[in-house]
């Protein structure tokens, strides 16, 4: 359905996002091999009814663009790719890049968790690399972390602080 403010956003918003889509899919697809970088439906501002219908304005004030790993069953979250503008948004300023695990289910944070505390090598490789080290200062984005150690992990594990956390999230603004 067209709306008169479809010109209003076609050109500053969708376009961009659409030339990023396929920037990312051309620059990343050889080194993220088994994600899936989506072409269509992209920069849709419009709400979903049910939400408009709750009380609320009818199009979205932000954007995003994420690419993710295909589901092999639909009950755990996949890796993903977050490109995001987030206007109104306290927590970030304006532009958003992130990457990693969101919201995981409780067996698929646990078998997480337990990779790290079997062996962190890989994630202390990570942030000792220069690269990673310059566009992700900050490491893992703290935004959940358990208040005590989860079950059946040791508190005086090494690793305990990256063990804590319930995203697997790096995000950059």
């Amino acid at each position: 359905m067209a709306h008169k403010n479809d010109v209003k956003y076609q050109r500053p918003i969708r376009v961009p996002l659409l030339a990023l889509a396929e920037s990312v899919s051309y620059e990343l697809s050889a080194e993220a091999r088994g994600y899936h970088f989506p072409q269509r439906g992209i920069g849709r501002i419009e709400k979903p009814v049910n939400k408009v219908e709750l009380g609320g304005a009818l199009f979205k004030d932000w954007v995003s663009y994420i690419a993710t790993r295909l589901a092999k069953n639909r009950f755990e979250k996949n890796p993903l790719l977050f490109f995001g503008l987030l206007p109104n948004d306290q927590q970030w300023n304006d532009v958003v890049v992130a990457g990693g695990l969101y919201m995981t289910r409780s067996l698929q944070a646990r078998r997480v968790r337990q990779a790290i505390a079997d062996d962190a090598e890989p994630f202390k490789a990570l942030f000792r690399d220069r690269v990673f080290r310059k566009h992700f200062k900050d490491g893992f984005e703290p935004m959940m972390k358990a208040q005590k150690y989860p079950r059946g992990f040791d508190a005086d594990h090494p690793d305990i602080e990256w063990i804590k956390l319930k995203p697997r999230l790096f995000a950059r603004s």
